[in-house]
């Protein structure tokens, strides 16, 4: 499952996404009697965060549950905004990987994609 930020019914919360359906991390700890702490978005939930055991455990015992019971908790994603995983990012790490149009444009002659791979640069957050 892949983890998600979404606003519902004016409140932000954290959720576990599938293409139809989230599942609100407040409910789904609930199901596991866990409790979790959302106050700080996803990031305590990544790995190196500081719940990222507590979230696995809470993932585990979605996976182990049946259809009723995630049923009453799953909320429609055309019901959600799905929001930004990470609001205020300190840095974003983006891949470079096909400029062939841009070359084109400036008279170049581009590599075939094959020839390429991507490049990793950094792009900090007040360049936006």
């Amino acid at each position: 499952m892949r983890l998600c930020r979404y606003q519902f019914e004016n409140q932000i919360c954290c959720g576990f996404y599938s293409e139809d359906t989230i599942i609100p991390f407040a409910a789904a700890a609930e199901l596991a009697g866990v409790l979790l702490d959302e106050s700080e978005g996803l990031l305590p939930f990544l790995p190196g965060g500081a719940q990222r055991e507590l979230i696995l455990a809470v993932e585990t015992q979605l996976k182990q549950s049946m259809d009723e019971e995630l049923f009453p908790i799953s909320i429609q994603t055309d019901e959600v905004q799905l929001l930004v995983p990470v609001p205020e990012p300190s840095k974003l790490l983006l891949l470079a990987g096909n400029y062939s149009k841009h070359i084109e444009e400036g008279g170049g002659k581009a590599e075939e994609r094959q020839k390429t791979f991507p490049y990793v640069f950094m792009k900090p957050p007040l360049t936006t």
